[in-house]
């Protein structure tokens, strides 16, 4: 298997358009793998910049907006598109998920770019969506700046605190694609030791925020059960062959409020995990 890290090569064409491709421009085995407009490239001529220029001065510098476009266009396109999905996990890609991608001829795209939203687009699922690849600028071999493309290797997961008085468990909710939601039914449990204490306060002014950036005076402690977590999420192979949970945890509220119900008082918790292949 190739290496996850895939150099790509961004393209100019007609009418603003930036593509990016596994190979240069002049080679004709290149793949395209995403693209989107940038409104930007269609002033050089009058700016009298050339598009090598351009890449140099205002691209790979870094623009977290126009990377998030393209980042979405190359799943779009791996979403629906045999080679690019084949070619990403022949070269160390997990399975990416197949995405509902909303009509441009039915919705206004989400800015300029011409980048559709998705059917369901919610903040939630663009966080999620925002999880499993991303874009980075780094020198090449040559020395000269180069984009690359990586899969993530971190997820949020949903923690159950499930307070049983007979088995107090923890039950592990991962992000369903095809639900486009929390799973409804997971088998992921692990021993329930004790509530989680407080780890971390902050003052009610902190700009600490959760994953969904809202700010929050709270993280939880998963310390006590943090092994048994761990184990179990290895012994589903959940994302990979090991995971490491992160042991703050953000509390979401109660189940009810989460519409979970099972026979039990449940807290929802929030959480980090990192993983390998």
């Amino acid at each position: 298997m190739a290496s996850s890290h895939v150099r790509l090569y961004p393209v100019e064409a007609d009418y603003g358009f930036l593509g990016l491709s596994t190979a240069p421009a002049s080679d004709a085995e290149g793949l395209h793998l995403g693209g989107c407009m940038v409104s930007a490239l269609e002033e050089l001529e009058d700016e009298g910049l050339s598009f090598e220029q351009w890449l140099k001065e205002s691209f790979y510098p870094g623009d977290r907006e126009l990377f998030n476009n393209l980042i979405r266009s190359i799943l779009y396109n791996a979403s629906e598109e045999g080679a690019v999905r084949a070619f990403l996990q022949e070269h160390g890609f997990p399975a990416l998920p197949s995405l509902r991608i909303a009509d441009l001829g039915d919705v206004e795209p989400l800015d300029a770019s011409g980048i559709p939203p998705l059917v369901n687009e919610t903040d939630e699922v663009v966080e999620r969506l925002f999880e499993l690849i991303d874009l980075y600028v780094a020198p090449a071999e040559d020395g000269e700046l180069a984009l690359w493309l990586f899969p993530k290797t971190h997820r949020t997961v949903h923690l159950l605190a499930v307070l049983d008085d007979e088995n107090p468990h923890w039950v592990v909710q991962p992000w369903d694609w095809e639900a486009e939601d929390w799973a409804g039914y997971s088998e992921i449990e692990a021993p329930l030791s004790r509530v989680p204490d407080v780890l971390q306060s902050f003052a009610r002014e902190s700009l600490v925020r959760n994953f969904r950036g809202m700010p929050v005076q709270v993280i939880y402690s998963i310390l006590n059960d943090h092994k048994a977590i761990t184990d179990a999420l290895d012994a589903a192979k959940l994302f990979g062959s090991s995971h490491y949970v992160f042991p703050g945890a953000f509390h979401l509220g109660s189940g009810e409020k989460h519409g979970i119900e099972v026979g039990a008082p449940v807290e929802v918790y929030a959480v980090k995990v990192r993983f390998c292949p």
